[in-house]
């Protein structure tokens, strides 16, 4: 993956949970950009680090990481988020 999963265990090592759960000015974690991206081995890591909660923010929009997740069919995150409890029974796109 191109040396993002390291960068993502340096992120992890150097800031912690604090670092990883930091929310842009739309709402978003690194969560909805690996969601969104289709990254599974980063949404794992960060999983790891920071348990359900990162993966329950929701955006400015009202969306969660699972949300990206779906809107652009990554479904190996979509299923590991369904997996471990970060996908609600509805997930409504919205924004």
């Amino acid at each position: 993956m191109n040396g993002h999963l390291g960068l993502m265990e340096l992120f992890c090592e150097v800031g912690g949970r604090d670092f990883l759960m930091f929310i842009n000015v739309n709402g978003h974690t690194c969560a909805h950009a690996a969601a969104w991206s289709g990254h599974l081995d980063i949404v794992k890591k960060m999983y790891e680090a920071c348990g359900l909660d990162i993966f329950m923010i929701r955006d400015k929009w009202n969306n969660l990481p699972a949300t990206a997740a779906v809107a652009e069919n990554r479904t190996n995150v979509t299923e590991f988020l369904r997996s471990i409890g970060a996908y609600p029974e509805e997930t409504p796109r919205k924004g």
